[in-house]
């Protein structure tokens, strides 16, 4: 993303501070002693040394900190300082607008250079100790080279932490690039402080609020100066706005010491507007600080907070629209039409007229016998209004809109035939329309950039209704001869925000198939005319939910030039579009996917206008594609919720096909086929299920009397997650490792009974590390009620010495003695019990531990199955099934004169002939399987 657009959509701390008779909170100011603040730096550098009352950077008083370190090895050298709350930190509590401002003073010739990228840094971070974590860090100051001397002062905002809980401590951050600087460097320190806003701050009532009740009080934190507060309030923002103390209209209510204000009663459904001006009067000159103002509105005797919003788009025909409550009302009449005039004009009381649809007990509409339905079509703009009564009393309403769903997938947000359609320009641009490039209807939307980054044009809440699998389309034209000079330009990215999720941003649009190239880029060398391109993004890459009612949503997009175009250059815009499908999208499991478990939960994403979801699921595509009752088998019915559970286990190794319907009234929009195979095992443990590093201790227990550790490994696994194995076995502590599951406790519920549509083998997957001690015996125990069983693994030990998977196959008959249909517990174990020579330590990782059926194993073939089953080019281990492939490799042999190759020549007779490919097609016939 462009520091442009970081910087668009940042907050921008502004500071302002009372003159300096206002002392600060002075948390560092190390005259003579370091005041509670301690070294803690990272090993192997070790701790910084701190040196208090120095005389270079002094800022405060007559000494400054003096923190010095040695560079050791080749990476970064970290040093740490640190205060809190048991020592310097108290008395210096923090509050919500607090800010930590430190001075810190470098000097060259403290500081030695080396070879390369001489550079420091330094940051903070403030730990707040009811989260328990880092809530605010701030690095990188204005680089420094060490080649003069440097005074820089640092902030950190408190409020970014959005929390008024005091931090048990802060910490400073100072490191240097041990290349740059060999022998390390000095830091001076000094007037390590709190600085508080000198505003009033965090009102009560909320600003915005709507549901405040009449006997409100208003309440604010004070500034960090003030020792009164001015009061204005009123029902007009200019008035509030304006207002001095001179005032005599009763906006200017009070100079008082109290942070609370009783305005003595509110009126029912008004709006206020309020301001604290925080006050100083110490010293010659009075300082004063002017407020913002808030505003909050009184709950009403009217209707209010509809649903839709007001001005709402692309609602559902069904729409049910709901408010909020006048304080007095226990009946609401509903009027509603097309025209705002004749919805607004009816006269109150009437309920005689063509618009009234009846009343409701209830604030959402439809929950009532009496109310009529809401007949509405697509693409259309409706407006309604809410009577409130009581009685013989009546409250009229306000008329509020919205607009129903256009008929297709295609919802057009930028036409700009005539007007920017609701978006707005960014930056220093300038728009007219033109015909060039126009795409749909008649004229596009001519912006003329600047050269550089630039936020083209933002569209706002009203103007498009985001859904999770919608795509943003533009069609974007460029002219050659509208470019100056040379280089490339493109659109870099789009941009979402939306209350309560934030900015996202997309990144590079996906390129139209018919306009290859990189993503967005044009380059006028390169094509060398004019060009068009349609550019889209997926929201569904944003990885967010569709954004609530009401709340903010706002597209961005972002431009970028090559510093070539110094004068910039010419956009064309046109259709900027939503495009969704009406069909099911994004299924769950993905199609075509394998290995899937046998207990799914089929998910998709819904389409646009759908309601309802016919499904059909079955074994058979024919019958999934043309079936259409979904009462009727493959039909598994019609419901709301967008995920289906196929109830019962599915079949081992099998393929399944589904299909979903979406549905709304009686459209029905007939989806695709999407496949899956199921898995030809099954799950004993996948580790996937657990959630942080501890937890599979809590299934996978270590034998108190042996040397065994267990953790969970989120990134290094054979699928999902995986179980992080430490063994550790020495003649003077333990003399074996191990492991145990009780089956009871694995997440799989696969149960006791291990025969179970006749599994025949015990699969686990390991991997090995370089320095693992090899001379370990690594072994899988499993036990019934009465007895176990120990199989060794029969490999070469020296695999756990390897980085890579490796395949553990373990006949279920070699556990001797074991009931295989009461199975209560498996343990993973190293060592031989025995004290002695041979012992050792070492990591191994295990995942996806299966039962498997009969099946063909590569290493478990024996010599004639592995002698007819021939491998593809550059493999020597062949693949486990004889096919038509393998008669390929007869027939290149068919008409060769002896001697023939013998791993052809399957009757040795020295001649490749029908004998041979009857061998093979027994084979064919009779695949060898293991076990």
């Amino acid at each position: 993303m462009s520091k442009k657009l970081l910087f668009l959509i940042s907050f921008v701390l502004v500071l302002s501070l009372a003159s300096a008779s206002f002392s600060d909170v002075v948390i560092g100011n190390w005259e003579s002693t370091t005041e509670g603040w301690s070294a803690c730096g990272w090993s192997p550098p070790g701790n910084a040394t701190l040196t208090p009352g120095q005389t270079i950077g002094v800022t405060l008083g007559s000494g400054s900190l003096k923190v010095s370190g040695q560079a050791i090895g080749p990476e970064p050298l970290y040093w740490f300082i640190q205060v809190n709350s048991n020592t310097g930190l108290t008395g210096a509590n923090f509050i919500a607008n607090e800010i930590f401002a430190l001075d810190v003073t470098r000097v060259a010739s403290d500081w030695t250079p080396g070879p390369s990228d001489n550079s420091s840094a330094i940051g903070v971070q403030i730990q707040d100790n009811a989260q328990g974590a880092e809530i605010v860090r701030q690095d990188g100051l204005i680089p420094w080279d060490g080649s003069s001397d440097s005074t820089q002062t640092l902030y950190v905002d408190y409020s970014a932490a959005n929390t008024g809980v005091s931090p048990s401590w802060i910490q400073i951050t100072l490191n240097t690039d041990s290349n740059g600087f060999t022998a390390g460097g000095v830091y001076y320190l000094d007037n390590a402080r709190l600085l508080r806003s000198a505003f009033a701050t965090r009102p009560t009532p909320k600003n915005g609020a709507t549901d405040v009740l009449t006997n409100a009080i208003l309440k604010w934190n004070p500034g960090k100066y003030a020792d009164e507060h001015d009061v204005y309030f009123g029902t007009d923002f200019d008035d509030v706005n304006d207002a001095n103390t001179s005032d005599t209209t009763g906006i200017y209510r009070i100079r008082q010491d109290a942070n609370t204000y009783d305005p003595c009663g509110l009126d029912i459904g008004q709006t206020y507007y309020w301001r604290i001006d925080e006050v100083n009067e110490a010293g010659p000159d009075p300082c004063l600080w002017k407020g913002n103002v808030w505003s909050f509105s009184v709950i009403s005797y009217y209707a209010w907070n509809p649903k839709p919003i007001d001005g709402d788009i692309y609602e559902a025909l069904d729409v049910r629209p709901r408010w909020n409550a006048g304080v007095e009302a226990n009946l609401h009449r509903m009027y509603f039409g097309t025209d705002y005039n004749d919805v607004n004009n009816v006269p109150v009381g009437d309920t005689s007229s063509p618009l009234y649809k009846g009343y409701s007990t209830d604030t959402t509409w439809g929950n009532e016998e009496t109310e009529e339905t809401l007949n509405t079509t697509y693409n259309e703009t409706y407006y309604w209004r809410i009577d409130e009564v009581n009685d013989d009393i009546v409250w009229k309403g306000n008329v509020w809109r919205f607009t129903t769903v256009p008929p297709g997938g295609n919802v057009v947000i930028g036409d700009w035939e005539d007007s920017n359609d609701g978006w707005w320009l960014v930056d220093a641009i300038s728009s007219s329309y033109s015909t060039t490039g126009a795409t749909l209807n008649n004229k596009s939307l001519r912006l003329e950039m600047p050269g550089e980054w630039h936020i083209a044009m933002a569209v706002g809440p009203n103007e498009v209704d985001l859904k999770s699998n919608d795509t943003f389309s533009i069609d974007v034209t460029w002219v050659t001869s509208e470019w100056l000079d040379g280089g490339w330009a493109r659109i870099e990215s789009l941009v979402i925000n939306a209350e309560g999720i934030g900015w996202v941003e997309l990144g590079a649009p996906d390129t139209d198939t018919s306009n290859p190239g990189s993503p967005g880029n044009w380059d006028p060398y390169s094509f060398g005319a004019s060009d068009t391109r349609t550019l889209t993004w997926n929201y569904s890459d944003a990885n967010v939910c569709d954004i609530p009612d009401g709340q903010w949503r706002q597209i961005l997009v972002v431009t970028d030039h090559d510093l070539l175009f110094s004068a910039g250059g010419i956009y064309y815009f046109d259709n900027a579009r939503l495009t969704s499908s009406t069909k099911a999208s994004n299924p769950t499991p993905a199609n075509g996917a394998t290995d899937v478990e046998r207990n799914p939960t089929l998910s998709w994403s819904v389409g646009r206008y759908a309601d309802t979801h016919d499904v059909y699921f079955g074994t058979d595509y024919a019958a999934v594609m043309d079936a259409n009752d979904p009462n009727t088998l493959p039909g598994r019915g019609r419901q709301v919720s967008n995920s289906y559970d196929p109830c019962g286990l599915l079949e081992l190794d099998q393929t399944y096909y589904w299909r979903i319907d979406e549905v709304y009234g009686t459209n029905i929009w007939k989806g695709d086929v999407w496949s899956f195979r199921t898995a030809d095992y099954i799950v004993v443990e996948n580790f996937d299920s657990y959630t942080d590093a501890y937890t599979p201790d809590n299934v996978w227990k270590p034998n108190l009397n042996s040397g065994a550790y267990i953790y969970l490994e989120p990134t290094l696994a054979h699928k999902g997650k995986s179980m992080k194995y430490e063994y550790y076995d020495d003649s003077f502590h333990f003399s074996f490792s191990e492991a145990d599951a009780d089956v009871c406790d694995l997440p799989s519920e696969i149960g006791s009974d291990w025969t179970v549509e006749d599994m025949k083998a015990l699969v686990l997957y390991f991997y090995g590390q370089a320095g693992n001690d090899a001379n370990e015996q690594m072994y899988v125990k499993l036990y019934d009620a009465d007895s176990s069983a120990k199989v060794p693994y029969d490999g070469d030990m020296n695999d756990i010495r390897d980085p890579n998977w490796h395949e553990w196959n373990i006949p279920l008959a070699a556990f001797t003695g074991v009931d295989l249909n009461d199975v209560n517990r498996i343990t993973i174990g190293f060592g031989d019990g025995v004290e002695g020579p041979g012992e050792g330590l070492g990591t191994v990782y295990f995942d996806d531990i299966r039962l498997y059926p009969r099946r063909c194993v590569l290493s478990k073939r024996s010599e004639n199955f592995t002698k007819v089953d021939y491998a593809p080019a550059g493999s020597p281990a062949g693949d486990c099934v004889i096919n038509l492939r393998e008669f390929g490799v007869m027939a290149d042999y068919w008409l060769m004169t002896p001697p023939a190759d013998p791993n052809v020549d399957l009757y040795v007779d020295g001649t490749i002939d029908f004998r041979d490919i009857a061998i093979l097609a027994d084979m064919w016939l009779e695949e060898q399987l293991w076990p």
